[in-house]
């Protein structure tokens, strides 16, 4: 089967999108299928390059959404004779569903469409993002939605065909060494992300508690000034290492994990690292108590209310388990992801 994929960005950036796109494609190769992706190009990198068997076709991007959408048709049909081959096309999210759907089923009537539903446009979600969502979930033959419960249902009035929590790589070797450092924060340095919550709760485990943690941050946003402003105004002892190319490797030495996203949770939880995640609004709310395992991890609405879980969890470690959550986890792997997206192109949804 040739599949090919559509995503707002990819290589060389390496956000969740980004590596989900890429490790589902992966194991289709290795399942004797061909991938292709196309995509924006948002910076320098080649219009065309293959990596890891993967073929990557960057589209121009311009800022105009008018232009963008007619230089969008032009570049799909410029591409006709290599897509016609196509058997189907997966959007990742709706951004490039809105840009490249129009001209590719003007051009291969007959060929399917598919969807993954992956992240939320902010809070509250703005009425045009939800009819656009609407409009992508009836117009494709199946979907795939990364989250939990009836998630979409409750929030975008869409039912996809199948919900996941993304996927992980089971690490080939177990860490055995002793932490290095009390926690580790991944994810985006962003308002939704709540890394300002994790810095003021070590304010407050410091201050009430008497604890003070060290915190390794992996990631990059607007936020970065802010927070090395406030850890050092504070004495805190935080280490901002910006965008790095494996996070999870910044885990295996870590007493706890602070991880608000998908991604970062099974890498978590594969490890056994007691995971505490912060919401920063009532969906974020949603998407982490929907997850199957979210008894077996700290949901946290607040800085006060997240001290307080980690200084209870390290007076009592057995408060959760984390072996449950770890078989949660070792059921989501990107093979199972993969599995996943066959089956939908095999039926479901038709």
């Amino acid at each position: 089967m040739y599949i090919v994929m559509l995503a707002p960005r990819f290589h060389p950036f390496s956000g969740g999108v980004e590596r989900h796109v890429r490790a589902t494609c992966r194991v289709l190769q290795g399942l004797g299928h061909s991938t292709t992706v196309i995509t924006p190009r948002l910076d320098t990198s080649p219009p065309y390059e293959n990596l890891e068997g993967i073929d990557i076709h960057r589209a121009p991007a311009y800022r105009r959404p008018k232009v963008r959408v007619i230089q969008t048709g032009l570049w799909v049909w410029q591409h006709r004779c290599q897509l016609r081959s196509a058997d189907l096309f997966h959007f990742h999210d709706s951004e490039v569903y809105r840009l490249f759907s129009l001209p590719l089923r003007l051009l291969f009537p007959a060929t399917p469409f598919y969807a993954t539903f992956h992240g939320y446009e902010g809070f509250p979600i703005p009425p045009r993002a939800v009819k656009l969502r609407q409009s992508m979930a009836r117009s494709v033959r199946g979907s795939i939605g990364i989250g939990g419960g009836n998630l979409y249902d409750r929030w975008y009035g869409t039912h996809l065909t199948t919900l996941i929590p993304g996927g992980v790589e089971v690490p080939t070797q177990t860490y055995s060494g002793e932490p290095i450092y009390d926690a580790v924060f991944v994810g985006r340095l962003a308002e939704d992300m709540g890394i300002r919550e994790y810095v003021k709760a070590l304010i407050v485990l410091k201050q009430r508690y008497g604890l003070v943690l060290t915190l390794q941050v992996c990631g990059d946003g607007p936020l970065r000034s802010e927070i090395a402003e406030l850890a050092t105004a504070n004495g805190l002892n935080v280490t901002l290492n910006g965008n790095v190319a494996r996070p999870e490797e910044f885990l295996d030495p870590a007493r706890l994990a602070f991880v608000p996203g998908y991604m970062s949770i099974l890498e978590a939880t594969i490890r056994r690292k007691p995971v505490f995640a912060v919401y920063s609004d009532p969906f974020r709310k949603d998407a982490l108590e929907l997850l199957p395992a979210a008894g077996e991890m700290f949901i946290c609405g607040s800085a006060e209310e997240l001290a307080q879980a980690v200084a209870g969890y390290l007076a009592n470690p057995d408060v959760i388990d984390v072996d449950r959550a770890y078989a949660w986890a070792s059921q989501q792997t990107w093979e199972d992801v993969a599995r996943t997206y066959l089956s939908l192109y095999e039926g479901a949804g038709r």
